[in-house]
């Protein structure tokens, strides 16, 4: 282990570093935040996956073991390209594609933050869609794919 890899797991309280040995030996984040012993583990698995000493932990842990294999993110992108060229269905292309752009981290989720301040008498939960898409400056946002309308309404009363 690695002078800095110790440092970070000190960092961490005896619940975190289980939580990190668990992520780094492939659990969920539910899973590994049960196995921490956390009360609620969906929402500490969630929680826990922002803060950044544990991101910081993780990330020193998946350098070290990298350094040690000698795998490079060189190799897992000609891996992935010949995953790509060997494809025989698009569906394989397609999920080449997504491994190699979350292997460079090209796509960044979009991150949308809405202010509002509330001073009408309508509650959110009766406005209608085009109207809550207003208010979050999302109208020109469009929804493709197949759905259906649910008239949630009627339970909320």
């Amino acid at each position: 282990m690695s002078q800095n890899l110790a440092q970070s797991l000190l960092k961490l309280n005896p619940k975190e570093r289980i939580y990190v040995e668990s992520r780094l030996a492939g659990l969920s984040q539910v899973a590994s935040a049960s196995a921490a012993g956390y009360a609620h583990p969906r929402t500490r698995g969630n929680e826990l996956e922002k803060k950044k000493h544990i991101q910081h932990a993780m990330m020193t842990a998946m350098q070290e073991t990298a350094e040690e294999v000698g795998f490079t993110r060189k190799e897992a992108h000609d891996m992935l390209m010949g995953a790509y060229q060997n494809a025989a269905t698009a569906a394989e292309q397609i999920q080449a594609v997504k491994e190699m752009i979350a292997l460079h981290g090209i796509a960044v989720p979009k991150q949308i933050e809405v202010k509002h301040q509330h001073t009408g008498t309508v509650s959110l939960e009766r406005m209608e869609t085009s109207e809550l898409m207003k208010l979050a400056d999302m109208e020109d946002l469009a929804f493709e794919g197949e759905f259906e309308v649910i008239d949630d309404r009627k339970r909320l009363r």
